[in-house]
């Protein structure tokens, strides 16, 4: 299920937090909250754990004649297992019980917080048409006409035109590869003028060969590790390669990235993003960072919410911890 498991009939011990679903098989999701719901005879009851308590959750399920659940932490085998002892903290939860889920559904809703606003609207009512449907990461500027004229020609009225991966030479670019686009701002106009918007797909890595890599590391704006000869790095692998993972920890990185992105946004007239990846699967597991974050989920946490303070409305992103508060479409 999308953003969240249901679907395996066994999970051991996943740590619970944000994770790629599409390349790792036993993980809860990768937009989460603590909480779980369920029913038996005698009723519904959930379980709740707060999630800015800094303890290395984890559970467990077995689709047995029980249905066990198993909710646990671990210190000695995660990321906070070098927490200093009188600094750990226990694990706390609430059951609640009611008759029905929806009492359950509506008590929870009392406790979490609110959305501080809506998105754009506009998605509700016209379909995003992104060309990672069609074409994958083989675009051009010629396709991507062919694409657009496809669409008027069968009368849809897009929300977003939304160009998904391989428009970058370099991935972290945030610029448009001049081969394959050579004049990209004539087809931006044309969907404008159509009466769409145009957005474009983003990731918080920047890979070695990009020609912002050097300017982020000079920066200290990378997330960084420690291997096991005690050396620190500061690239991960990730879907697309090897790069570094920008520090949303560090405001300073924030701004920097953000203000690379508007100047992107500017330059080639575009509506929006969509923001991909944010899971903690490619931390470090000796992560760094410029604040101490211990845990990984408040990098995600970070990375969301320094998207939602610099683009907020026409925006997509794809990851989520505990983050109700954000009034951003959250897609997979």
């Amino acid at each position: 299920m999308p953003g969240g498991m249901s679907e395996y009939d066994i999970m051991n011990n996943a740590a619970f937090a944000p994770k790629d679903t599409i390349r790792w098989r036993e993980v809860n999701g990768n937009i989460l909250h603590p909480y779980w719901i369920t029913q038996s005879y005698v009723g519904s009851y959930s379980i709740s754990v707060d999630p800015d308590r800094t303890v290395p959750l984890v559970n467990s399920v077995k689709k047995n004649e029980a249905n066990e659940f198993c909710l646990n932490f671990y210190y000695a085998m995660s990321e906070l297992r070098k927490t200093p002892r009188p600094l750990m903290e226990t694990l706390l939860y609430k059951i609640s019980i009611k008759d029905t889920a929806m009492e359950l559904q509506k008590a929870f809703q009392n406790e979490i917080s609110r959305p501080e606003g809506l998105p754009d609207i506009e998605i509700l009512y016209k379909p995003i048409f992104s060309t990672w449907a069609i074409f994958k990461r083989n675009i051009t500027q010629e396709k991507l006409l062919g694409y657009f004229e496809d669409i008027v020609s069968n009368g849809y009225l897009p929300s977003n035109y939304e160009i998904d991966d391989g428009y970058e030479e370099h991935y972290g670019d945030h610029s448009f590869d001049k081969t394959k686009f050579p004049n990209v701002t004539d087809l931006i106009a044309k969907i404008h003028d159509y009466g769409s918007r145009v957005t474009i797909w983003i990731t918080p890595f920047i890979n070695i060969f990009s020609s912002n890599f050097d300017e982020f590391s000079n920066n200290d704006c990378f997330v960084k590790g420690i291997d096991r000869a005690g050396e620190i790095f500061e690239t991960v692998p990730w879907w697309n390669g090897l790069g570094g993972m920008v520090d949303f920890s560090s405001q300073e990185c924030s701004d920097f990235f953000h203000s690379d992105l508007l100047n992107f946004m500017e330059l080639n007239n575009l509506d929006g993003f969509k923001f991909d990846a944010g899971e903690t699967t490619y931390m470090p597991s000796d992560f760094i960072t410029n604040m101490n974050i211990s845990r990984s989920v408040d990098w995600t946490s970070a990375y969301i919410d320094s998207i939602k303070n610099n683009f907020p409305g026409n925006t997509e992103i794809r990851s989520s911890w505990a983050g109700q508060k954000h009034p951003l479409w959250v897609c997979d």
